[in-house]
């Protein structure tokens, strides 16, 4: 878990580093700790953004599996494809 922890660290270095970068050439009034603040916000809120993302589909998922659903995409579907009731039965 450490080490995930240490790549998953650099990796978000490595990013703000290259936002810092392409900062300066668009906003150059801005010192480079607040671009490197407003970097590291930036990634916070993705990193939020999608870890709601994949909180709300599991939710969805476990919801429908619990209301019956043979899979997570049978809320999209009216019926199940041609065939499948013949391969359940045996």
């Amino acid at each position: 878990m450490n080490l995930l922890m240490l790549k998953l660290s650099v990796a978000v270095l490595a990013l703000c580093g290259v936002a810092v970068m392409a900062g300066h050439d668009l906003l150059p009034a801005w010192s480079t700790p607040r671009l490197m603040g407003a970097a590291v916000l930036l990634a916070l809120c993705v990193l939020a953004t999608l870890a709601l993302l994949a909180w709300l589909t599991g939710t969805l998922a476990q919801a429908l599996l619990r209301r019956g659903a043979r899979d997570a995409a049978w809320g999209w579907f009216s019926e199940d494809p041609p065939g499948l009731g013949d391969r359940r039965k045996h």
